[in-house]
């Protein structure tokens, strides 16, 4: 009798001790889970610093954690982000942004507030059902599963607003905000795509439809990420050649025009000695004047000859220059004008250059 008595004590006293390490470990793994989520500045080759709420303006340093909330500048360089392990933020000089990082390992909750320069996102993984990653500018917003994209913020010579969506790799949705914050229904931009949202004073619209994505007017920081990428198994509709081709390109035509920097100076002396030798000759008497002209009958078809292939057959390409990087570039007809881009690097600031001074060589202009 006693034996059976000390059976019914110890199975009770097992099953409970059974079910407390049950909760203990699952208590454990939820934690563990809450605890998972991590942002933190990645790579940094540059300058940049954070704004937080608490303490202010912060000095970015490689591997500092994010907080939520925070306001990121990156002044000048490249700077990468990494959140949790499937989710990357490449960022470009002079790119401000605030982020919203919320939720934990099954539902991260992403948010970032673009506020000027660009950024290529990429999210390595597709995400859970309850987890969302979006990219707001003040024209609009965008979200996405999981995908490569870049969104990219520019203004034209009076101040409007342009936002330039560009998908790599599989697909975002994009919608219109407007300004009282209403949002329009929203248009999936597919890889190899893009589409320009704009706003001025009265609208905020689409500029165009959506259209193939014009990698020849990347700047040479998204061009280097994008070639970085494809290296780790990106999929694009151009080749890693077609990009380093790009990329040469823009470095050909930088070398060309801080060579083409040098120029005025020795043009003005070749002008002053053709200066001194005219006053030379007329000085001289009119001797020799005379055997010019006497000679100019007979050599007018040559002259005519030696000018056929002029200055109007000749092109010299305009570089635009923001920060250090290719902005656009123009071919201008020897003799012609330059015209101010399209679209400006930032709100305020101009193109150091006289737009009524007719282009003669290579030159390039500085945004300041």
């Amino acid at each position: 009798m006693e034996n059976k008595s000390k059976k019914k004590i110890i199975l009770p006293c097992i099953i409970a001790a059974v079910l407390l390490v049950t909760i203990i470990v699952v208590i454990l793994l939820l934690n563990k889970e809450e605890s998972y989520r991590v942002v933190k500045i990645y790579e940094l080759d540059g300058k940049a610093t954070v704004t937080r709420e608490e303490t202010g303006e912060i000095e970015i340093y490689p591997n500092m954690v994010l907080a939520s909330g925070d306001e990121v500048y990156l002044e000048e360089g490249l700077m990468t982000l990494k959140l949790d392990e499937d989710k990357f933020v490449y960022v470009e000089e002079k790119t401000r942004f605030s982020l919203l990082a919320t939720g934990n390992a099954s539902d991260s909750r992403t948010k970032i507030e673009l506020k000027e320069g660009a950024i290529v996102n990429e999210i390595t993984a597709p995400l859970d059902a309850d987890a969302s990653y979006e990219v707001h500018t003040q024209n609009s917003s965008m979200s996405v599963r999981g995908t490569t994209f870049r969104v990219a913020i520019t203004y034209d010579e009076n101040g409007v607003m342009y936002t330039t969506v560009s998908v790599f790799e599989g697909k975002v949705e994009t919608q219109l905000v407007f300004k009282d914050g209403t949002m329009a229904d929203p248009r999936l931009v597919e890889s190899g795509k893009e589409t320009i949202i704009f706003e001025d004073d009265l609208h905020t619209d689409y500029l165009e439809g959506i259209t193939d994505i014009k990698y020849e007017e990347l700047t040479q920081t998204a061009i280097e990420t994008l070639i970085d990428l494809v290296k780790e198994g990106l999929q694009l509709a151009v080749s890693e050649e077609e990009l380093l081709a790009l990329l040469d390109g823009l470095s050909d035509k930088d070398v060309e025009s801080d060579e083409g920097e040098e120029e005025p100076e020795q043009v003005e002396d070749v002008e002053q000695s053709e200066e001194d030798s005219s006053d030379d000759q007329e000085s001289s008497g009119q001797e020799e004047t005379s055997d010019v002209d006497s000679g100019e009958g007979e050599d007018e078809d040559d002259t005519e000859d030696i000018s056929a292939p002029s200055a109007s057959a000749t092109t010299y390409t305009v570089t635009f220059m923001y920060n250090g990087t290719k902005f656009a570039t123009q071919s201008v007809t020897a003799g012609g004008f330059a015209s101010k881009p399209l679209l400006m690097p930032e709100a305020s600031g101009a193109w150091d250059f006289d737009f009524s001074t007719p282009i003669s060589k290579d030159i390039t202009i500085e945004w300041k």
